[in-house]
């Protein structure tokens, strides 16, 4: 018999313990199937309702490895004849379990918090926190997927920090719906200076800043200090706590607003109060 690459093939299965399943007689595959393949595998074992693992081709044994965290609850058996394009190619299923953690998703900013928005992705030493408003007081299990930790607040500015479990979290933050950008620098605006936001109510809108430097009191909170505004009102309920920037320049945080006069935000700067600095890259 002749294999043809990227020719899908009649699957001859051998059963190896419980755990594995080997398809004997190596036939290459491109690229492009072999991420098929994968991507196939993978949405099965989702489907049995495996929490964690990671699916790989290796294309030297064309064995398709998954690595689950926690032990697998689908044999290699079961699972290879649920794919129908698994059954069809020439390759080897293994399923084993791993004794690495399991693997954490990578938070960003501009993602839903509870009632508001996630700021930033920030850092104290190896630790990662999602920087939002502080007034936005309900913490959320997750953000952006991932498990969140211990809430602190400052006592003088409208800034919470949420620890989030991992440290993969990088300067990634949503600048417009289906939009993303990394935080390349920060640092507080300028007078005059050109200013965009993104929350999870009104998306992506943008303004001039009037003013900075300003303490601003709403009801039922305290004082904050620390806050420049915009010439014109760009913000709504919801959107509180989200990034406030210039391109890949991280300026501040949403606070509050005057409806339809103009917007608070906390300048960047403010962050030394929570001991943290944004993640760039």
């Amino acid at each position: 018999m002749i294999y043809v690459q990227d020719q899908l093939l009649p699957a001859v299965v051998e059963i190896v313990a419980h755990s594995e399943v080997e398809v004997r007689g190596a036939a290459a595959i491109g690229e492009a199937t072999q991420s098929a393949l994968v991507e196939d595998l993978s949405a099965e074992l989702t489907k049995f309702g495996q929490k964690a693992f990671v699916a790989s081709y290796d294309w030297n044994t064309t064995t398709v490895l998954v690595e689950t965290f926690g032990s697998p609850i689908v044999d290699s058996e079961t699972l290879m004849k649920q794919s129908a394009l698994a059954s069809r190619l020439h390759v080897s299923l293994t399923i084993r379990e791993s004794g690495d953690s399991a693997p954490a998703p990578a938070a960003r900013g501009g993602m839903k918090y509870s009632n508001c928005t996630g700021g930033f992705i920030a850092k104290q030493g190896t630790e990662r926190v999602i920087v939002t408003a502080r007034h936005c007081d309900t913490k959320p299990a997750t953000y952006d997927a991932a498990t969140t930790g211990t809430t602190v607040v400052t006592s003088s500015s409208d800034l919470r920090k949420t620890s989030l479990v991992g440290t993969a979290h990088g300067p990634g933050f949503r600048r417009d719906l289906g939009l993303w950008t990394s935080a390349t620098s920060y640092g507080d605006p300028a007078f005059g200076g050109y200013v965009c936001k993104f929350g999870t109510t009104t998306n992506n809108t943008c303004s001039v800043v009037e003013a900075t430097g300003l303490c601003v009191k709403y009801a039922e909170w305290p004082q904050f200090c620390g806050i420049f505004r915009t010439m014109s009102d760009i913000v709504d309920p919801g959107d509180s706590g989200g990034p406030a920037f210039n391109g890949g320049r991280a300026l501040g945080i949403t606070s509050g607003h005057s409806p339809g006069q103009t917007s608070f935000f906390t300048q960047i700067s403010r962050l030394s109060g929570l001991g943290v600095t944004v993640v760039t890259g």
